[in-house]
């Protein structure tokens, strides 16, 4: 991650990687955060797409590697 700004950073991410749409969620993994943007072209898959095929309460996405800036909040 390259040197923050304030609370926003550029995050390189490698292959696959997984993010909740649910903020409360993301919480239970620490005391920071890190909420990103993600254009459409780099979602490879969304839990709520297909019924039945993974549990659909964490509202997760598969998505594809490289950078991104995200904002880091922390509590």
């Amino acid at each position: 991650m390259e040197a923050p700004v304030g609370n926003r950073a550029v995050l390189r991410l490698n292959n696959l990687n997984s993010f909740s749409s649910r903020p409360e969620h993301a919480w239970q993994f620490g005391s920071r955060v890190l909420e990103a943007d993600v254009p459409a072209a780099k979602i490879f898959f969304r839990s709520d797409l297909l019924p039945g095929v993974l549990p659909r309460g964490e509202e997760e996405s598969l998505v594809i590697g490289g950078d991104f800036e995200v904002t880091v909040r922390s509590y």
